[in-house]
């Protein structure tokens, strides 16, 4: 998967950057139509940033930090069927 990152994150990027590719995850500075994820904070308080415009023209999901987590931690969980 491939995620941008935008807003004031929780903790300090570079940590989450190294979070997302250590499970071989991809981080990209700009939003483009290989983005699946663009994980936008609260910080950003509605407002429509190049990234956010670029995702919704895209068709990118976008999710909050919180849920960038979960996706993380689900992968890590095993599934059993």
């Amino acid at each position: 998967m491939r995620f941008v990152l935008t807003g004031t994150m929780s903790m300090p990027r570079k940590d989450i950057i190294e979070a997302i590719e250590s499970e071989g995850h991809f981080v990209d500075k700009k939003v483009n139509h290989f983005t699946d994820y663009l994980v936008r904070t609260p910080m950003c308080n509605g407002r429509r940033t190049r990234k956010f415009i670029d995702a919704q023209r895209f068709g990118t999901r976008i999710i909050t930090e919180d849920e960038l987590y979960n996706i993380l931690e689900s992968e890590r969980t095993p599934h059993y069927a």
